[in-house]
């Protein structure tokens, strides 16, 4: 299995500290490390770009270009470790991601649930979810991997096959980019746009355009993943301040 790491970032600028966590938690992990043949895992990190939409266009076109069967973003304010990666990586869907929470208290959730799901999260109007009702969702389906309308890409795998087929498509336009000193093609598979009364970002944009070609994109209810600021935003917590957690590094 060829995986592809994305971490989106301008003009390939990340922390040291994250990329050492990254090469620790994929590349050097004892578990990928006793069966190489199955995790041949790359990162790839765009070069003089600012915007994430077209960022993340140029990895996922590199990696169908490329041959990989699987792209995962992972975002570099997320801390997480192997078995989440894992857990992932090896489902048989072809989208699918951890949970993570927003930066907010009270604690909301980075995906929509379809609309028959969204009586499960009480006094919420479906755009924005919380943990009760992930609970709830994971009652009712009985299995962890769960369909969803959105999710963000914090933590998504996607399997390549959605871009091949998300490529053939009229309603995907292609631009020239100029990158590694030549010109290559790249598909506008993460869009934004407008759905009535909302605005959404490129990661919205992509499970859009996958439902509409027939993918259903989905999240780990049990894969939850903490997300770093001025707290380490985690599932479940209480509301009390704790130290951050830097860049996937415990301080």
């Amino acid at each position: 299995m060829r995986i592809l790491l994305s971490t989106p970032c301008s003009g390939a600028m990340v922390h040291a500290e994250y990329l050492m966590s990254l090469l620790a938690r994929t590349m050097l992990a004892p578990q990928r490390l006793e069966n190489l043949s199955h995790y041949d895992v790359a990162p790839y990190l765009t070069h003089g770009n600012s915007g994430l939409s077209k960022d993340r266009n140029i990895v996922a076109s590199f990696a169908l270009r490329n041959g990989f069967d699987k792209l995962f973003c992972i975002d570099s304010d997320q801390t997480w470790n192997w078995e989440q990666f894992r857990s992932i990586v090896d489902s048989n869907k072809e989208i699918i991601a951890g949970v993570v929470p927003l930066k907010a208290f009270p604690t909301k959730l980075n995906f929509t649930p379809n609309p028959e799901d969204k009586d499960l999260f009480e006094g919420e109007d479906g755009r924005s979810t919380n943990p009760l009702g992930l609970e709830k969702m994971l009652k009712k389906y009985g299995t962890d991997e769960l369909p969803v309308q959105c999710m963000g890409t914090a933590f998504m795998c996607i399997d390549t096959k959605v871009f091949a087929k998300l490529a053939e498509s009229k309603y995907v336009p292609k631009f020239v980019y100029e990158g590694s000193g030549k010109q290559e093609w790249v598909w506008d598979f993460f869009q934004t746009g407008v759905v009535e009364p909302l605005y959404y970002g490129e990661d919205w944009g992509f499970c859009l355009q996958a439902k509409r070609h027939g993918f259903q994109p989905y999240i780990n209810g049990k894969v939850h993943i903490p997300h770093i600021g001025n707290h380490t935003y985690r599932i479940g917590q209480n509301l009390t301040y704790t130290e951050p957690t830097y860049l996937g590094v415990e301080k």
